[in-house]
């Protein structure tokens, strides 16, 4: 019982290190201006009122929930016949268009326009502006891209654009190597095999044919820590490699024994979910030298050496990667391991009932484990 407590609070204070970045709180900023000191302005006006505000500002399209976009352009008067002219200092110069879009449905929540001559006008009137759209913003955030305005295709001059600087850091889903760390408690099944054993259950003292005494095992299932630390090579956008070592815990036969392995999982990532990454995977896992017992004899004189003698196993499973941080991912895994043979332990009974020498056991192992993936290279820029 005490173990289980101390796997839900390492859980537990893991998930409240992190839990702030499940959330999709974030603002893509991009406008586009007939003249680049109104770019600059406003570009500078808005992004320092989103800092004030606590909204995190992110590099790219795809990774924001909304999308706020300003524009800057001249105020033209159209005529009935078609023909348009500059409006002079009496009816305002310049317009600023804004308008905030969810990014997900392309659905515009709030559009608006300004009149203005010049920017000194508007240094008490832009953080207002500002405010007047992001209040439409629900507990998530938002993203911004640069289309170029009608009136500057009619007056033949081209927008100036801006965007915010890329950041190296935040682009979690394509780094080309990561380090993961994983707690976990998988579920241990040890299938008693007939080898040798009374009735195909008993193991027992004096002849085959004519015991003196018998005693019957059973069928083993553990549940029980494990940790394990790999290092993940993304070669591909689609493909992945990572090589693991992985140590647990069992208790069989009276014994505490520290698993080893190491383990090669080739993974397939799919990112068509924002701030998600799923990757099913095939595993294969060599075993490290015998498991070491924690457990002293309970027979006084009799020590054992040897445990199991581990085999090799193969099998396959999910990662599922959430958003963590600029680098990383917070990962639940969920997989599958059947062993290629059995696995023999010495009868560690030899008092009593030292019949058969070894016995043999048929594992399989059923994984549940969350952890933290942290990338260190990217891989390309997104």
């Amino acid at each position: 019982m005490k173990r289980t407590w101390v796997f839900i609070l390492l859980i537990t204070a893991a998930s409240c290190l992190f839990a702030e970045e499940l959330y999709d709180r974030t603002l893509y900023l991009e406008g586009s201006a007939l003249r680049s000191d109104h770019m600059r302005f406003f570009y500078d006006h808005f992004k320092m009122d989103a800092e004030t505000l606590g909204i995190p500002l992110v590099n790219s399209r795809h990774e924001a929930a909304y999308i706020f976009k300003f524009d800057v352009a001249a105020n033209l008067i159209l005529y009935d016949d078609g023909t348009y002219e500059l409006a002079g200092l009496e009816d305002k110069r310049f317009v600023l268009e804004i308008s905030l879009i969810n990014n997900e449905d392309d659905e515009e929540l709030i559009s608006f326009g300004y009149l203005f001559n010049d920017v000194e006008e508007m240094y008490e009137v832009a953080q207002f502006l500002f405010f007047r759209a992001v209040v439409y913003l629900p507990p998530a955030v938002f993203l911004v891209d640069s289309t170029e305005s009608a009136e500057a295709i009619m007056l033949g001059l081209p927008p100036v654009s801006e965007s915010i600087p890329s950041s190296t850091d935040d682009n979690w889903q394509n780094k080309l190597l990561y380090i993961r760390a994983s707690l976990g408690f998988p579920i241990t099944f040890y299938n008693l095999r007939p080898d040798g054993l009374i009735g195909g259950i008993g193991i027992y003292d004096g002849s085959f044919a004519s015991p003196s005494r018998v005693a019957p095992l059973d069928n083993k299932v553990m549940f029980l820590p494990a940790v394990t630390v790999g290092l993940e090579l993304q070669f591909f956008d689609f493909m992945s490699l990572e090589v693991n070592f992985q140590a647990g815990w069992e208790h069989l036969n009276d014994q505490d024994l520290l698993n080893m392995e190491a383990g090669v999982e080739l993974k397939v990532p799919m990112k068509f979910i924002k701030n998600v990454v799923i990757s099913p995977y095939a595993s294969f896992s060599a075993p490290l030298p015998n498991p070491i017992s924690l457990t002293p004899s309970a027979l006084g004189s009799v020590y054992y050496e040897e445990n199991i003698q581990s085999i090799f196993a193969i099998g396959g499973g999910v990662q599922l990667g959430l958003k963590g941080g600029a680098s990383g991912s917070i990962i639940v895994d969920i997989n599958f391991k059947y062993s290629l043979g059995d696995s023999i332990m010495n009868n560690h009974y030899g008092y009593l009932y030292p019949k058969p020498v070894q016995i043999h056991y048929r594992r399989s192992v059923i994984g549940i484990g969350v952890g933290y993936k942290f990338g260190i290279v990217n891989r390309h820029d997104s």
